[in-house]
């Protein structure tokens, strides 16, 4: 029970070292009054670097001059839930996934981006949504897609987020992070997680019932839980003839 619990929480390890970065940033931001946000600034020479740092400035402040925190924990909560599902269900391969999903964000939105410093973690979120859905659709397994719907249903608004509906929000940022995921989901669809949807016929549920719960099983599973037996030697049938009492008693009267 332990060794599983702590099993978790490695998955989440790199999710949560990239929250401490953005909340160490954020931080320090609101510690300095009109501190610079490096964020991706479209078609600007300038701005290619926010390609990299965006994710982790958020907004410090408000409009009235409070401390923002809606915008940071708005994005922490869905990422390390994400985050560490992607590298729970993916495992060797997340590495590689979450790279392409950070870079791709980055380019799409300093490529299509409107003019403006556009800043936070909310693309990366959006990517990991993308991908982990379609990745749920494709590979028809229910635990991706129960993932992604009980973020939806947690965090409703992510799908007008990819609209503009807001002129301060960075709807293109969502967008790019979206189509980004869905990118990937489909050039992995070969790989990670197997289909946990199995089509089910009235000839599955007639074998099932001759046959038990072996039914589902494969080969190589049964083995395993049989512990993999095997007999070195033949085994020998020793046949032993008993005669009925009829045939006794009938014997003993012919021999007196």
């Amino acid at each position: 029970m332990n060794n599983k619990r702590i099993g978790i929480w490695v998955y989440a390890f790199w999710p949560l070292i990239f929250l401490a970065i953005c909340w160490g940033v954020w931080l320090y931001g609101i510690q300095i009054e009109n501190s610079v946000k490096i964020g991706v600034r479209p078609r600007e020479v300038a701005g290619i670097i926010g390609i990299i740092t965006h994710p982790f400035f958020h907004s410090t402040q408000l409009s009235d001059g409070s401390i923002d925190f809606g915008h940071i924990v708005n994005n922490s909560i869905p990422l390390l839930l994400l985050g560490s599902a992607l590298f729970y269900y993916y495992k060797d391969l997340s590495y590689k996934i979450f790279f392409w999903l950070f870079l791709g964000t980055g380019v799409w939105l300093w490529s299509f981006g409107r003019s403006a410093n556009h800043i936070g973690a909310s693309g990366i979120v959006y990517a990991l949504f993308g991908f982990i859905t379609i990745s749920g659709f494709i590979k028809k397994n229910r635990n991706l897609l129960g993932l992604s719907m009980a973020t939806v249903f947690v965090y409703g608004s992510m799908i007008w987020g990819m609209f503009p509906t807001d002129p301060k929000i960075s709807w293109e940022g969502h967008f790019s992070g979206f189509m980004i995921g869905v990118v990937l989901a489909l050039y992995f669809r070969k790989k990670g997680p197997k289909p946990t949807v199995t089509q089910v016929s009235d000839e599955n549920f007639i074998n099932e019932w001759k046959y038990g719960e072996d039914y589902w099983k494969t080969e190589e599973q049964i083995r395993k839980e049989q512990g993999n037996f095997k007999s070195e030697s033949p085994i020998d049938i020793v046949y032993e003839y008993k005669p009925k009492k009829d045939e006794d008693a009938s014997s003993n009267q012919e021999e007196n």
